[in-house]
């Protein structure tokens, strides 16, 4: 058994772990979008040339040159003729975030994704609502081909029927996320029958077990061969489902486990402020029974635990919860596989947009009726509601014209002068409005000669482990060899377990 980390070993993100058991057998541990190197070239409107295939990936080295990719992504004049060869059956994908799934649509059709039934049903919902970028093809795509006479231009034909590349599930599932997999999110097409087997019937032996992480569905991995590793995946204890990831170790602990490759985000953050999903709760909760006037709120809409918290915190002092509908959708996708979160206390709030109605929308308005309001209808009622509100519909405030109120920000913190910038604009819209921001504060600083944002209260718990937990974890399972990915502190490994690390 060979293992090549091709991408996620001095970041964060964008894991792309590729295991050989033999001549004819492989697989890769997530297939992710690097976010540090895609950030050096693409931002906002500057992104990429989709018909060119996999090309500007190539020129850019953001994938690594294997003769893994579609066909159809190739344009003529890419010479993939020294792309090394290597065996792919699949891809065993830890959970539905971008920096662990957003390459999977680059690679050959024939190479299936092996997830939990809420990570499926997670990625479909991504690509039902509009994400058009070559990597999101997770599940079922549009194949190209060539519109120009050179063939450098690649294109879907506009009637083409889509392709499901395999999809293997590590539980079970009922008929209802099976109903949801065969929706359609067409107009006119329906989507062909998708090909979803058993993670029983992959020609080597996988153990999923569920870990605890800021998205449902998320797996840790035991594979056994010629020798058991492990991978932790992206994981944290102090969320709703820590018992989980505690279950993970023990499993990888009773499996012998040889190889351990482990996330260590958190490891070198110097006075880190531990917040448990509970503790958000009880913020939240107490935020919401002060305020009497409009009340917004933000968090990751990828994170449904913290979409619960919110809700229920609302419904608690009587108040209802107002969603966009790409959030509904993913709920009732995460729902039909088996997560569970009430609609009682949640509708949509719909803005002001072009009276272009896409299929997935119009079904979602014919289904639930009576979820749907307008900024009319709240306008004058905004002490009845929390209305979620993130960078991207932080303009909506424009029609709804409140006069004060409160912001609760219950994400994370800035990554970056990017992000920090855009955290000036999200507080400039809030100062106009006059609304209160709670969960961060915009401060001057002195050395860097302008406003950044500074955190503070326990309104947001971390996606990741701690260094403590990352070390426990380690001692616990006790592997001969241990590979640090998602980290930019190997050297913190290397401190513990010196002989051990391999890169």
């Amino acid at each position: 058994m060979r293992i090549t980390v091709y991408d996620g070993k001095d970041c964060i993100g964008g894991n792309k772990i590729y295991v050989q058991i033999d001549d004819k057998t492989g697989f890769f541990f997530d297939f992710g979008n690097n976010f540090s190197t895609s950030d050096k070239y693409f931002h906002d409107y500057l992104v990429e040339r989709s018909v060119g295939g996999i090309n500007t990936y190539v020129e850019l080295d953001m994938i690594p040159k294997l003769n893994i990719y579609r066909a159809d992504l190739i344009p003529a004049d890419l010479d993939v003729s020294s792309f090394k060869n290597v065996p792919v059956q699949a891809v065993l994908l830890s959970h539905a975030h971008a920096d662990h799934a957003g390459m999977i649509g680059l690679l050959r059709e024939d190479i299936a994704v092996v997830a939990s039934p809420l990570s499926l049903a997670l990625l479909k919902s991504f690509k039902d609502t509009g994400q058009t970028y070559l990597g999101s093809d997770f599940t079922y795509f549009k194949q190209r081909i060539p519109s120009d006479d050179d063939g450098f231009v690649l294109e879907p034909p506009r009637n083409a029927t889509p392709v499901w590349r395999p999809l293997y599930a590590t539980g079970e599932a009922d008929d209802t996320f099976y109903e949801f997999m065969r929706a359609s999110p067409y107009a006119r097409a329906e989507l062909p029958e998708p090909d979803i087997r058993s993670a029983d019937e992959l020609p080597f032996d996988v153990k999923a077990i569920p870990v605890d992480h800021s998205i449902p569905g998320a797996v840790g991995f035991i594979v056994e061969a010629d020798e058991t590793i492990a991978y932790t995946g992206d994981f944290r204890f102090h969320g709703t489902h820590g018992g989980d990831t505690e279950r993970f170790i023990k499993e990888a602990k009773k499996a012998g486990v040889s190889t351990l490759i482990i996330e260590g985000t958190r490891v070198s953050r110097e006075n880190d402020h531990y917040v448990s999903e509970e503790d958000v709760q009880q913020a939240i909760n107490a935020e919401f029974s002060e305020r009497d006037g409009p009340l917004f709120v933000n968090f990751n809409g990828n994170d449904l635990d913290r979409l619960r918290t919110v809700a229920e915190a609302a419904k608690k002092n009587g108040r209802t919860l107002l969603i966009t509908e790409k959030l509904l959708y993913k709920l009732l996708a995460a729902n039909s596989a088996g997560y569970s979160c009430s609609l009682d206390g949640i509708k949509v709030l719909l803005p002001f947009a072009s009276s272009t109605v896409r299929a997935w929308q119009k079904n979602l308005r014919d289904a639930y009726p009576d979820l749907f309001v307008t900024i009319p209808d709240v306008r004058n009622r905004l002490e009845e509601y929390v209305i979620y509100l993130n960078y991207y519909n932080v303009k909506d405030l424009a029609d709804i014209r409140p006069d004060g109120g409160t912001y609760v920000h219950s994400a994370s913190e800035a990554f970056g002068e990017e992000q920090e910038f855009d955290f000036v604009r999200m507080s400039n819209w809030l100062k106009h409005y006059k609304i209160e921001i709670v969960g961060f504060e915009m401060r001057y600083d002195r050395m860097l000669g302008r406003e950044r944002p500074f955190f503070v209260g326990n309104f947001h718990a971390s996606g990741h482990a701690s260094a403590e937990e990352i070390a426990r974890t380690v001692d616990v399972i006790d592997p001969d060899r241990l590979i640090p990915v998602h980290t930019l502190e190997r050297g913190w490994f290397y401190e513990r377990w010196d002989g051990k690390v391999k890169s």
